[in-house]
Formats: structure tokens, C-alpha cells, sequence
């Protein structure tokens, strides 16, 4: 077991998708970020460069949704995709809904970004976000 599996391991069963969801978003970002470090970071999963190094998304458990905390460039490459999917978000958060799936595609668009941010620096247009 990993120290995200740990997490994922302790959250609650219901509602039924929390286990669930935590456990599709782990296999995703680990399938994205083969060799990215996995820990926990302000109590939350974090897959990071190094086990000391910048964290590349976060992700978590709350009350009502998953949270999905791809730093605030990661959420504002993205604002027109999240608001067409009527996805609530904020300035380096997203929330998705226990009783909702997962987006996979978007998830995946901006974890890719994510990794090419951190492997070669912010973009311009986002590098005063964070």
C-alpha cells in the first residue's frame, strides 16, 4: 500500500461513489504521472517531482464532493472547459460531485498540463496566478 491508498483506505464508505472516486482519480493521475512521487501534502494526496519537490495536483475528500487542486494555473487554463461543464471551481480548486462521474478527459487535459508546467516552467499568461 501506498500512502494514498492509506487515504483512500480511511474516508468513509458512504456515500458509496467516495471510495470510489478516490480510487478512479488515484489509478488516472498515477497512469498520467508514472514517475511522479506520491504523498501527502497539507493532509491531502499530492503526486510531487521529487518526495520533497513541487506538487503537481493535489486531490481530496470532502463532505459533499471530490476535491481536485491542480494550483490556480491548473484551474485557470481550464475556466471555459469547467463552466461548459457546469463544474464548480475557484481559484486553485474543482469540485466534482460524489453523485456525479468523474470527468475523465478534463482530468486528464489538466494533469498533462500540469506536468509540462512543472517540467518546463509557467506560461506566461499564468505564471502570476499561483
Amino acid at each position: 500500500m501506498s500512502v494514498i491508498t492509506d487515504y483512500i483506505a480511511q474516508q468513509p464508505e458512504k456515500p458509496e461513489a467516495v471510495r470510489a472516486h478516490l480510487t478512479q482519480m488515484y489509478h488516472l493521475i498515477k497512469g498520467l504521472l508514472p514517475d511522479a512521487y506520491e504523498r501527502l501534502s497539507y493532509s491531502m494526496p499530492a503526486f510531487s517531482t521529487t518526495p520533497q519537490g513541487t506538487n503537481i495536483v493535489y486531490f481530496a475528500a470532502a463532505k459533499k464532493h471530490l476535491g481536485f487542486y491542480p494550483t490556480a494555473s491548473g484551474v485557470v487554463h481550464f475556466t471555459t472547459e469547467l463552466d461548459a461543464a457546469g463544474i464548480s471551481w475557484s481559484k486553485g480548486a474543482i469540485q466534482f460531485p460524489w453523485d456525479h462521474a468523474l470527468p475523465i478527459d478534463l482530468i486528464t487535459d489538466i494533469v498533462k498540463f500540469r506536468r509540462s508546467e512543472v517540467e518546463t516552467g509557467p506560461r506566461k499568461d499564468t505564471e502570476n496566478e499561483e
